[in-house]
């Protein structure tokens, strides 16, 4: 993508609601941070869909993807990285 940040974020946006996820994408420079709900959270839970998930990414300008996790998740929940 050769557009702006801004670009960049709503075409992640559209490409992750494609995935199923429902999500608002902040930029940070080149890092994409995702805010979703517990069931956006659970489809990124999926490898399949992180994997997608960097490579849109990539596609949209991002060097680096962030997911924020909820304040209302337990302390030992596991963290997947990819």
């Amino acid at each position: 993508m050769t557009g702006g940040p801004a670009d960049g974020v709503q075409a992640l946006t559209a490409a992750l609601g494609a995935l199923g996820v429902s999500c608002r994408v902040e930029a940070r420079g080149r890092l994409a941070v995702i805010h979703s709900d517990a069931r956006g959270l659970s489809r990124l839970g999926d490898e399949r869909v992180r994997v997608a998930t960097v490579a849109h990414a990539r596609d949209c300008g991002f060097t680096h993807v962030a997911i924020e996790l909820s304040a209302s998740l337990p302390a030992d929940a596991p963290v997947l990285r990819h």
